[in-house]
Formats: C-alpha cells, sequence, structure tokens
C-alpha cells in the first residue's frame, strides 16, 4: 500500500472511531482547516521558462479529541510547464500532555537562536524547510528536553517557480535539553548528527553542538550561544572543525530601549551545496546573509526612544562582512514615528543600504532611501498615502527611483491599494523596465473568507528573510488568492 493511502486510511479510521462515542458534554471533538489556493497569469511572457500561467493550493486541517491531535495537508504546485509541477503531502498524529508529547510524521522544529538547527515555513517568503520524522518532548523536573530523528525537505519559489532546495536521503538526529534552575536563569545544550550518503564511513558523520545561557530580569536580558561543528573533509578524510558565537544582550527602561547583538561564524555552515539544515542569526534588518555561516562576522545596534506620547524613534545599524573583507554588507535605518491621537499618524523613515559581492551580477550597490508613510483614520474609514524616493547606484550606473501608494480601507468589509513606482533609468536587475503600476484589492466576503487580487507590474528583485535570499523575477499579469479558513 502507498504511503499516502496508509494515511488516508488511519485519518477515516480514526474519525470513524471517535465518532462513534458517545462524547460528553466536556469531551469534545474539534475540527479546524484552511484551504487557499492562488492563480497567476501572465500578460507578458515570463522570461525564464515562458510561463503563461501557475496555480498553487494548499489545505491544511486539524482534528484535536483531549490530547490527541491529527493534522494532515496537500500542497499543490501546477505551472504552465507540466513536468515543473510539485505535490506534497503533510500529515501527524501527536500525542500531547502537560508532561509529555510525542509526534510521528511531518512537523518543525527550531534549537535555541538557529545556530544548530532550524526547520520552519515561512509562507510569506514561500520558503518550506519541513521534516518528516518522530520527536519526544518531556517537561519535567524545571527542564524541558527534546529528541527527534527525521528527513528534511526544503521546497523554496524562486524565478517564478516552486523548486526543491533538497530531496536528499540525508538523514537527521538532534537532542536539545533546557533547564530553568531559577526563574531568571535558562541554560541550554542541543546536540545534531547528520547522516550523508556520501561519507566515507558510517562514522564520518557531520555533528553540530554547543550550549546557551539566557538571564532576564525586569529592565536587562543577555542571551549566548555557542556551537561547534566537526565534520569529515571528502576523500581524504580527517575531521574539520567549524564554530560559531551569537550574543545579545538588551536594556529596557520606561520610553527607552537599547539592543547590542554580535556574531562570529567560521565554517558553521551545515547542510549541504545550497542549502542549510540551520539559520545563524544576521544582523541585518532585510534579513540578508553573506554565506549563510560560512565566515560570517558582524553586530548590529538597536534604539527605541519615546520622549514624548506623540513622538517615538527607532534606529538601528547592522554591519557584517567576511574575515577578507571582500564581502560585506552596512545598514542604517531611522524611523520617526507622530502620532497626533488615534486617528492620525505620520512616520518618516531614512535608510543608508551598501553592499559589496551580495547581489549576483553587481558588485557594490548602495541606497539612499526616504519614505514618509501618512494614515488618517475615522469611523470605519482609513486613507494612506506612502511617498518613497531612492537614490541608488549600481557599480557605476547611478539613478533615482521615486514612486507613491494610495490606500483607502474600509473596516471590515475591503482594502483597495494602488501603486506606481519608477527610475530614471533602465536597470538590468529589473529587466530594463522603468515604470510599475499595480493596483491591488482586498475583500473580506465573510469573517473566514478572504478574497486578493493584483492586477499590472512587479518590478521583483532581491528577497531576503532570515539570512535566506532569492530573486524574484518581475512580473506582469494578474495574481489573484481566495482563502478560507474552518
Amino acid at each position: 500500500m502507498k504511503r499516502k493511502s496508509k494515511f488516508f486510511l488511519f485519518f477515516f479510521l480514526f474519525f470513524y472511531l471517535y465518532s462513534q462515542e458517545e462524547m460528553p458534554v466536556e469531551k469534545k471533538l474539534n475540527i479546524s482547516g484552511e484551504i487557499k489556493g492562488e492563480y497567476w497569469f501572465w500578460t507578458k511572457k515570463e522570461p525564464e521558462f515562458k510561463l503563461s500561467d501557475h496555480f498553487e493550493g494548499k489545505s491544511r486541517f486539524l482534528i484535536n479529541y483531549e490530547n490527541i491531535y491529527l493534522r494532515a495537508g496537500i500542497f499543490l504546485y501546477q505551472p504552465s510547464l507540466p513536468k515543473k509541477s510539485l505535490k506534497e503531502y503533510y500529515y501527524n498524529f501527536e500525542y500531547s500532555h502537560p508532561k509529555i508529547e510525542f509526534l510521528l510524521g511531518n512537523f518543525y522544529q527550531v534549537f535555541g537562536r538557529s545556530l544548530t538547527f532550524r526547520s520552519y515555513l515561512n509562507e510569506d517568503f514561500r520558503y518550506d524547510k519541513v521534516l518528516f520524522g518522530g520527536r519526544a518532548i518531556s517537561h519535567i523536573l524545571k527542564s524541558d528536553i527534546t529528541l527527534f530523528a527525521g528527513k528534511m525537505k526544503n521546497i523554496i519559489f524562486q524565478e517564478n517557480r516552486y523548486q526543491y532546495e533538497n530531496d536528499t536521503t540525508d538523514q537527521l538526529r538532534g537532542g536539545e535539553i533546557i533547564i530553568y534552575p531559577f526563574s531568571f536563569l535558562e541554560i541550554g545544550g542541543r546536540y545534531v548528527r547528520l547522516n550523508k550518503e556520501k561519507d566515507i564511513t558510517p562514522r564520518a558523520f557531520t555533528e553540530i553542538f554547543g550550549p546557551s545561557i539566557s538571564f532576564t530580569s525586569n529592565f536587562f536580558d543577555f542571551y549566548y550561544e555557542f556551537a561547534e561543528k566537526l565534520s569529515t573533509r571528502e576523500v581524504i578524510g580527517g575531521r574539520k572543525k567549524g564554530y560559531g558565537h551569537y550574543l545579545v544582550t538588551s536594556f529596557t527602561f520606561t520610553g527607552f530601549g537599547l539592543s547590542l547583538e554580535g556574531m562570529k561564524y567560521d565554517s558553521i555552515d551545515f547542510g549541504g551545496e545550497g542549502y542549510r539544515y540551520n539559520d545563524v542569526p544576521t544582523p541585518s534588518k532585510e534579513g540578508i546573509s553573506i554565506n549563510r555561516g560560512r565566515d560570517e562576522k558582524g553586530f548590529g545596534i538597536s534604539l527605541n526612544f519615546t520622549p514624548f506620547d506623540f513622538l517615538n524613534y527607532e534606529g538601528s545599524y547592522g554591519y557584517l562582512q567576511t574575515n577578507k573583507k571582500d564581502k560585506y554588507l552596512k545598514e542604517f535605518i531611522n524611523k520617526i514615528n507622530l502620532k497626533k491621537n488615534e486617528d492620525f499618524n505620520n512616520t518618516f523613515t531614512f535608510e543608508y543600504h551598501k553592499k559589496k559581492g551580495i547581489e549576483a551580477k553587481v558588485d557594490i550597490t548602495e541606497e539612499l532611501k526616504f519614505t514618509n508613510e501618512a494614515k488618517l483614520s475615522f469611523n470605519n474609514h482609513t486613507f494612506g498615502l506612502e511617498i518613497p524616493l531612492n537614490f541608488s547606484s549600481d557599480d557605476t550606473l547611478k539613478y533615482k527611483d521615486w514612486g507613491i501608494n494610495l490606500e483607502y480601507e474600509y473596516n471590515p468589509y475591503f482594502i483597495f491599494n494602488i501603486s506606481y513606482q519608477r527610475t530614471t533609468k533602465k536597470v538590468p536587475k529589473y529587466d530594463y523596465e522603468d515604470k510599475w503600476l499595480l493596483l491591488e484589492g482586498t475583500f473580506f466576503i465573510t469573517q473566514n473568507i478572504t478574497w486578493r487580487i493584483r492586477i499590472g507590474q512587479e518590478r521583483g528583485g532581491l528577497v531576503c528573510s532570515g539570512g535566506v535570499c532569492r530573486y524574484e523575477a518581475p512580473f506582469s499579469g494578474i495574481k489573484t488568492s481566495l482563502q478560507v479558513r474552518i
């Protein structure tokens, strides 16, 4: 019997057995879920694969009875090139008790601040790092202990199509313990082992491990994590070492907050070529990483200051480089928010970004960004106006980038946006286009049904989240989606 057939048999057997019971009032079977479909239509041929349209659909359902949880879902992707289609099933069975949890199937897991391991789903970024296997968690004696075993499959959307980052036979085994000796102190430790098919011998596996400590008080927080990686050199054998340090501390008082972070990574990249099983933190608010833990060091500073009720300032500076400084990024962001009352607020943002060796085909990029955003609300109506002005340079090419965005919201029925962007020169990374007009509507048909539609042009570019970056190709056409919650 095929894997998916076994799952559906188990799913309906579970549902049938519990539906036959006479349930007391206090015992209740809960069913919830979500169904979403999205359709894209290109009015201008997609340049890379000559796509004319694509459909993607996803559904997720949860059945819960007391301490038992059964989840199931499916993801479909069907572009106009049939050979590029994807279909993935998601399901798991979980028993959850205040003292112990046990799960079989698909799941997500994060250890610490992700130096050793991170499996997660980011739907906005269209990135799925899902595990298939088993997990057990205990909550006893002022501690949390987690053990898991499984295989990971990474699916990412880039260059206008979904594709597998990795679909390998890699085996992952891991564990984490967090101890709470006092209410203000946490001490942790974690270990993850990776078995690859190409390992020279069964003992030539890759392992990553390390401790952490966290201290929390009314006005001061401190966190430090260390990770060490041991792997085997290909062909010649012998152990290869890597390490990573991450530290963050913050001070918080009434109307004032300050956060400092620092990181240094040397060969801590854990996974394979083009994909990772860990995601090391980055100081970039844009989510940019240079090489995701292979050779990076940097720091970040964030400040939040509210001297008056109507005035708030947020500022941050982030810097990241390789040891040889042949690649680096600088990021300086200032945001001032003026809020006269509950009905009106105005936000002015000033940003400076410089990147070397980050974007493909461009050695140095530099941007100076000014944005003013205002919102006015009364009764159920909200009006918004955003005006961005950017001064950019890609190597020797210098140009200005400006636009306007208008928004109207009639709560709780719909939101309507119209935006226009333009550059003073035709830039290669935007496929030599210089203007983009986009209309967008969001309609809340009921409390659980939402319909969205976008008509026009999107210019694309480099998009990053959590240290993972992808190139988003320009788009011209129609995008529409329907989301139903149960």
